[in-house]
């Protein structure tokens, strides 16, 4: 994912960390930001995998909980992914949100 994105670092070229998305996060930061709005980037990034995996849910100390725990060290909590079906055509060339595949 990192290498077909092109994600390192312009200057030191340090590789980047690249993960799946968590929903659960996101659905926290847009809470206490008044985020109204998203836009999805480098969306042809992920062309290809034949699943995309997003965090739905914790597994926090045993419950599965669906907020943002207070301590989210990793010893204490691991999210719980939800397998979505990929695509296998290449977004790049597409300039209309009807040419996208279904899993887009």
């Amino acid at each position: 994912m990192a290498k077909v994105g092109q994600e390192f670092g312009a200057v030191t070229g340090r590789p980047r960390r690249c993960g799946w998305l968590d929903l659960v996060a996101l659905k926290y930061t847009c809470r206490i930001n008044g985020v109204t709005q998203l836009m999805m980037m480098k969306s042809d990034v992920l062309y290809g995998f034949k699943t995309l995996k997003v965090a739905t849910a914790y597994k926090y100390k045993g419950e599965t909980i669906t907020h943002l725990p207070f301590n989210i060290e990793p010893e204490n909590v691991e999210p719980i992914y939800t397998d979505f079906k990929g695509w296998a055509a290449d977004l790049t060339e597409m300039s209309e949100a009807s040419q996208l595949p279904r899993g887009a």
